[in-house]
């Protein structure tokens, strides 16, 4: 079974949360997770609303989830 997380910054972004954490120190966003992607970069504003990033970026892995979804259902 394979598993997803994606993980939203606060207003200073990721990087502080991960810098700030004490079992993360010295880690940047890019050791602390297998892939690491910029779903807003264009944004147009300093800061983007958490309910307003989560939909922008549950676009980018609809196809990939269904076609793991139905591997899975093929499977069973």
């Amino acid at each position: 079974m394979k598993h997803l997380l994606i993980a939203f910054g606060g207003l200073a972004g990721l990087e502080e949360s991960i810098e700030e954490d004490d079992n993360l120190k010295q880690k940047n966003a890019r050791e602390v997770f297998d892939s690491y992607f910029n779903t807003c970069p264009h944004q147009g504003s300093r800061t983007i609303r958490t309910e307003e990033a989560i939909l922008i970026s549950l676009q980018y892995f609809q196809e990939p989830i269904s076609r793991a979804l139905q591997r899975v259902e093929y499977r069973s």
